[in-house]
Formats: structure tokens, sequence, C-alpha cells
């Protein structure tokens, strides 16, 4: 009987450790939300949506793209991915989409905009 105690307080244990294991996890690595901005006018006649997420990496990227692009005559969304269900895609020349998938997936968002559309 001490045994099968033992076993169960064991399994209990792991079960702890685990799901603490997986909230720490969860807490350091989920991204953050990306600042919107825009790059000129909305009335120019090509257009790039960015949608991407807070992290290092990503704004690092979107950045550089702003950059690459910011001296020509393109008018740039930029928006958090959390986003896309307000975007209707006929608006814009290029849409990026920059996320990080998640357990095999992509975010809700991003998987209900690209059904979507």
């Amino acid at each position: 009987m001490k045994s099968l105690k033992n076993i169960v307080f064991f399994i209990l244990f792991l079960i702890v450790v685990l799901s603490l294991g997986a909230l720490w996890y969860m807490n350091a690595y989920t991204m953050d939300e990306a600042k919107a901005f825009e790059v000129h006018s909305p009335n120019l006649e090509k257009k790039l949506l960015v949608a991407t997420q807070g992290s290092d990496f990503k704004n690092s990227v979107t950045a550089g793209i702003v950059e690459h692009y910011e001296q020509d005559s393109i008018y740039i969304k930029a928006i958090d991915v959390s986003d896309l269900a307000n975007i209707d895609p006929k608006d814009f020349d290029a849409l990026l989409i920059i996320h990080t998938w998640e357990n095999w997936k992509p975010p809700k968002s991003v998987q209900t905009f690209t059904d979507k559309n």
C-alpha cells in the first residue's frame, strides 16, 4: 500500500512540475504584440501590409523592410497578426505575414485570415 501511495505522489509531483514548466515556457516564449504604424500616405498607388508579431527578430525584419522601401513611393502599414481580421487584402498590392508557429500550427488569426482569403 505504501508503494502505491509513493507512486501516486510521484505522478502528482510530476504533473505539477510539468505544468509549471509549461506555464514558464508559455510566459517566456509567447510573442509580444507588435506596434502598429504606417509609413507614407495611404493615397499612394502601391501598398504593402506587414502583419507581424513582437520579437527582436521580427521587429528587425520589419525595420529592414521599411528601411529598404522608405525612399520609394510605397505606403507601408504594419500591424500585429491579431488584427488581420480587420484587413481586406484587396486594399493592398502585397501582404507579408511574419509569425511564429506554435505546436506545429500558425496563430489562429493567421490561419483564419489565410483560410478566408
